[in-house]
């Protein structure tokens, strides 16, 4: 158990809030995130629960929680816009533009950091566009999920669809570098931290681990960003984006969402923090 559980009755689930703000921790599915809060509050227990804006497995941040008669209000909240930090890894490349993809290592020489070529270019990413959904995204072309034609290797069978989206403000907040073997541990234990589902964790592992130690003298460059943005758009396909544009592979090597309408990630229960503490305890000698 996450907590001491409290014990209520069923009048007491009028009072319960209809919204909940998680601080999803990295590596868990937003119905892992549910659940601990059901195990750390019992009075969720036995409500009907769904979530508004679902975040990858890699990505972490304020997830929308609705209860109860909350549920309802799923759409409106979808449809607000967010704010995320975010990560771009240049140098390398996934078929999921996030870590937990296989990677492609790019062209080394095409690794040279162009920070001001990335800054000249960043105002041609505000406005209205028109972005590809993520091969592997929950999209569905002619009954399946765009996932599963990736998975059987029949992308090359239909056309990838787009969405309509807006940035109204994408900055650089700083920018620093890892080498290949500090870029294997940290890669290795993050994608260690998603326990439930098949994201294909030990096959991608294993191909982190052969790039990264064939090329062991390679620096990575990772350029630190926020955007504001609309509801529907995917901040990996936006790191995926920049990359091209530059002429470097890259790919988001982390996803903080902070913000979704007037929400904020202050205003968040801090599941990591319960993860600490149960794991501070369990190490407690008795």
């Amino acid at each position: 158990e996450m907590k001491r559980k409290v014990q209520i009755n069923e009048k007491e689930h009028e009072e319960i809030g209809k919204v909940v703000l998680l601080n999803k921790p990295r590596g868990w599915t937003p119905l892992q995130a549910i659940q601990a809060l059901k195990q750390r509050d019992e009075r969720y227990a036995t409500l009907k629960t769904s979530y508004a804006g679902r975040l990858d497995p890699m990505a972490r941040g304020l997830l929308i929680v609705l209860c109860g008669d909350g549920v309802k209000m799923q759409k409106s909240h979808e449809l607000s816009r967010k704010e995320y930090e975010f990560e771009i890894l240049f140098g390398v490349s996934s078929d999921t533009y996030d870590i937990l993809g296989m990677p492609n290592l790019g062209n080394p020489n095409a690794c040279t950091f162009k920070r001001e070529e990335i800054i000249a270019n960043l105002p041609s990413y505000i406005g209205s566009f028109e972005q590809p959904y993520p091969p592997y995204s929950s999209c569905r072309v002619r009954g399946k999920f765009l996932f599963q034609w990736a998975k059987e290797g029949r992308l090359h069978e239909i056309t990838i669809p787009t969405t309509q989206v807006e940035i109204s403000e994408v900055k650089i907040l700083e920018s620093y570098e890892m080498t290949s073997s500090e870029l294997l541990v940290e890669i290795t234990k993050r994608i260690d931290l998603v326990t439930s589902g098949d994201f294909r964790q030990d096959e991608t592992k294993s191909r982190w681990k052969d790039i990264l130690e064939a090329n062991p003298d390679q620096t990575f460059w990772i350029l630190r960003c926020c955007a504001e943005v609309s509801p529907g758009t995917y901040i990996r396909s936006l790191a995926h984006r920049i990359g091209q544009d530059t002429g470097m592979s890259a790919l988001a090597f982390d996803i903080h969402r902070i913000k979704v309408g007037d929400y904020t990630i202050q205003d968040c229960i801090d599941l990591e923090s319960d993860i600490n503490q149960n794991q501070s305890e369990q190490d407690i000698p008795t």
